[in-house]
């Protein structure tokens, strides 16, 4: 049954083990040495590092994780003028076609020496604001600020909807 044997592709990042008993339900994913399971109640500000550096970080590695990513956080206007530059906004254009369209200009203003990190902390701050800023213009509401003091999953709720979240 199935594929069993054939190697699609090869990653250091992740493993997937298939069921190893009739009476396992699923199979496994591994993801840097760390079950799926185990990583659910993470942040995604952890769970990035854990992808760029292959370890969850210590309280004092993920403040100074979360405040590069939010201070890579980008201008909304800046954002929200591109969008509308490029005609983004007709109902055919998800807020997918928006960020992929959006991320392929970002490598054009990075300075040229940026590091990898920040170039990657850059591309994930820019994800959640663009997601968000763009939904709203859609929706022709006014254009909400990040904040600094929330995480990105946080500051997107926040964008997206205006509202405070939840502790």
């Amino acid at each position: 049954e199935g594929l069993d044997g054939v190697v699609v592709a090869a990653t250091e990042i992740s493993t997937v083990i298939g069921k190893e008993s009739d009476t396992q339900k699923v199979g496994r994913l591994i993801i840097r040495g760390y079950e799926v399971a185990d990583l659910v109640n993470k942040s995604l500000e952890e769970i990035i590092y854990l992808l760029l550096f292959k370890s969850l970080p210590g309280q004092t590695a993920l403040e100074a994780f979360r405040s590069k990513l939010t201070s890579a956080y980008p201008n909304t206007s800046k954002i929200a003028n591109w969008i509308f530059a490029n005609k983004m906004l007709n109902l055919n254009a998800t807020l997918e076609d928006n960020l992929a369209a959006y991320l392929n200009i970002i490598p054009n203003e990075v300075a040229p020496d940026f590091s990898e990190l920040d170039f990657a902390c850059k591309i994930y701050a820019h994800a959640f604001v663009v997601l968000a800023v763009s939904h709203r213009v859609k929706m022709t509401e006014e254009i909400v600020e990040p904040r600094k003091d929330l995480g990105l999953v946080e500051n997107y709720f926040y964008m997206r909807t205006g509202k405070e979240p939840d502790s």
